[in-house]
């Protein structure tokens, strides 16, 4: 339900986002040069001495692209590591490389709200915990058809 009422919103900051930026179109405030930011995950890999391994879970939360970033047009490559406890509960995280500390928060944010699936070995019959590297992209996607469609692929909340 929340989800709808903060997609009008939502539509208005990637508005002004485009507007204060020069337009691809230059026909009115839509599009910025950069492309509509875009948030992925990307590898995920178990250290070498993660007693488990496994991968988030379908629903987990993307950080959100600062605003200073957009505005600039700057892009990067954040990788976190993130021990992950028996239940599949973030532990503890931190960042382990960063292009730029602005977008260290909206990342360490995120990951403490994930859930992983631990696989276990044939014959393993509790779960003993993770530590995983995980490389998420901040990017701007120059193929987008609408500023809405890479503001909701950016991190906010489903």
């Amino acid at each position: 339900m929340l989800r709808y009422l903060l997609m009008p919103l939502l539509f208005a900051a990637a508005l002004s986002v485009g507007c204060q930026m020069q337009t691809m179109t230059g026909a009115g405030c839509v599009f910025p040069v950069y492309g509509v930011p875009l948030v992925t995950l990307g590898e995920v890999e178990a250290t070498s001495d993660s007693p488990g391994r496994g991968y988030p879970v379908a629903q987990y939360p993307l950080p959100i692209f600062p605003v200073e970033m957009v505005h600039a047009g700057i892009k990067g490559d954040v990788t976190v590591q993130i021990h992950v406890g028996a239940d599949g509960a973030v532990r503890n995280a931190a960042i382990m490389s960063s292009p730029y500390v602005a977008f260290d928060r909206p990342v360490l944010q995120a990951v403490e709200k994930w859930r992983f699936f631990e696989y276990l070995d044939p014959g393993a019959t509790e779960r003993k915990g993770m530590t995983v590297r995980c490389r998420i992209h901040f990017q701007f996607d120059e193929n987008a058809t609408t500023p809405m469609a890479g503001l909701l692929m950016a991190g906010s909340e489903r």
